[in-house]
């Protein structure tokens, strides 16, 4: 229930920000595919991985669940370079370990 109301909320949000802005009429430059793709990429990432962060915070130590979820830039950088072919820069690196870090810190 909570995920769809913040949902719902956030969905009304972003309309009126569309709607007051203009910008709602990019809907008629969206093709098919690429509405398909954004679609299922807010399925994946907004619905099944908020579905698993509340299930994880519900089963498990929130102090854990946490520092799992804090890990997504770390991952992010990872896949972005494994399977985009991005480079990695010394700035990304850079937060990469300060991430790390605080994780750490944060078992202690």
């Amino acid at each position: 229930m909570a995920i769809s109301v913040r949902s719902f909320g956030i969905s009304l949000i972003l309309l009126a920000i569309l709607v007051s802005t203009g910008q709602w009429q990019g809907f008629r430059e969206l093709n098919t595919r690429s509405a398909g793709l954004v679609l299922a990429e807010g399925v994946c990432a907004g619905l099944l991985g908020h579905f698993a962060y509340y299930y994880a915070l519900k089963v498990g130590e929130v102090s854990e669940t946490i520092l799992l979820a804090r890990a997504a830039p770390i991952v992010t950088v990872f896949l972005s370079y494994v399977l985009l072919g991005e480079r990695l820069t010394t700035l990304q690196l850079g937060g990469m370990a300060l991430i790390i870090a605080g994780s750490v810190l944060m078992i202690l």
